[in-house]
């Protein structure tokens, strides 16, 4: 397998990342921008690991965060700052 690197700027990043997630291909962002090195930190007491480390490890959270929501109501996603 080949891995190519292409260098974004943070606009091309943002103005990337919002497009996916306003298509709601939230995998395909993670997939697509996150380093493989990538630290993933939440709340403590949240039902998820406090930290995180790695892309697979973060992709697997997702699936997991997917698999307890029962339905999605919509989603807005505003213009990066």
């Amino acid at each position: 397998m080949t891995t190519e690197t292409k260098t974004m700027t943070t606009k091309q990043v943002a103005d990337r990342l919002v497009a996916l997630c306003r298509e709601g291909s939230f995998a395909s962002a993670i997939e697509e921008l996150y380093a493989p090195d990538i630290v993933s930190i939440e709340p403590p007491g949240s039902n998820a690991p406090e930290r995180l480390e790695g892309l697979e490890n973060v992709k697997q959270k997702t699936v997991q965060f997917d698999a307890m929501v029962e339905a999605h109501h919509g989603i807005t996603v505003s213009d990066p700052v």
